[in-house]
């Protein structure tokens, strides 16, 4: 069982990869971030479906030409950012 399961794992640079099923990844950050569009890109590079969440529309431009990549924005009551953040 256990070489069956080793067959199975092979080790990829971010961890565990199964035969031809590729990784994936919910990110929960602000898109507008330079430090989230870096991570985006590195990751996407390597393979990896990335699921961006953010409350902040992204910038069109930051993530032109990343593939396997999708990004949803919730969009928050202005009353309720106030009333959290405040």
């Amino acid at each position: 069982m256990r070489a069956q399961c080793d067959q199975r794992f092979a080790a990829q640079p971010f961890g565990l990869k199964i035969q031809n099923i590729p990784m994936r990844l919910l990110m929960l950050s602000d898109a507008k971030n330079p430090h989230t569009v870096r991570w985006v890109r590195a990751l996407a590079e390597r393979g990896l479906d990335i699921l961006l969440f953010s409350l902040q529309a992204a910038e069109a431009a930051d993530y032109a030409g990343v593939a396997n990549l999708r990004i949803e924005t919730l969009w928050l009551p202005t009353h309720f950012v106030r009333g959290v953040l405040s």
